[in-house]
């Protein structure tokens, strides 16, 4: 999974992320996510209706991040005036029906891609969060000291190949690092494995 690869770079570089999915997401059981959550030293999570930024439907969606600040976006509980307002505005974004075994099974509508597009208001909350949420962030684990006074490249020849992220094609990721002529990593060339 290419996102947890990112966060870990990110985390590395020492930079401020975040990582969005509506609430009934199931993205929190795969491995990656689950690996990159203990591994990391602090996330925070928040949730929010995306109804309270405009959005035709409620919505709930979650976020998780390396800054407390992603808490802001989290405007309450849904008021039971916006969701009647709200009821007799909402298109379904899915149907139900029962196929030709009896099972049931679910079929968008042309309202369902709609549901993808961040309300504007909430589009100017991130913009508007930005500089909080870099500020008061948790970057990466701490590094040891002894680690600190060790040169970088002997330190990454010395770890094991072992998992090469076949789930997020990062084989080719490293054969294009390694071979590479206008990335300048010359100096670092023989730190790529020649064959894996």
């Amino acid at each position: 999974m290419r996102t947890t690869l990112l966060v870990y770079a990110i985390s590395a570089m020492g930079g401020a992320w975040s990582l969005e999915q509506p609430r009934s997401s199931l993205v929190t059981w795969h491995p990656r996510m689950i690996d990159l959550f203990a591994h990391l030293p602090q996330i925070w999570q928040a949730s929010w209706w995306m109804a309270h930024y405009g959005s035709w439907s409620p919505k709930r969606h979650v976020a998780w991040s390396s800054s407390w600040a992603i808490g802001d976006l989290n405007l309450g509980k849904l008021s039971s005036t916006l969701r009647k307002k709200l009821s007799g505005v909402a298109q379904k974004s899915a149907v139900a029906y029962r196929n030709k075994h009896g099972v049931k099974r679910f079929h968008g509508t042309r309202f369902l891609r709609s549901t993808g597009n961040y309300p504007p208001r909430f589009g100017l909350k991130i913009t508007r969060l930005h500089e909080r949420f870099c500020k008061n962030r948790v970057s990466h684990p701490p590094i040891p000291p002894a680690l600190l006074s060790t040169p970088l490249k002997p330190w990454f020849m010395a770890l094991p190949w072992g998992d090469l992220w076949d789930d997020a094609n990062a084989y080719s990721v490293l054969t294009y690092l390694r071979g590479s002529a206008s990335l300048l990593l010359s100096d670092w060339r023989e730190a790529f494995p020649s064959k894996l």
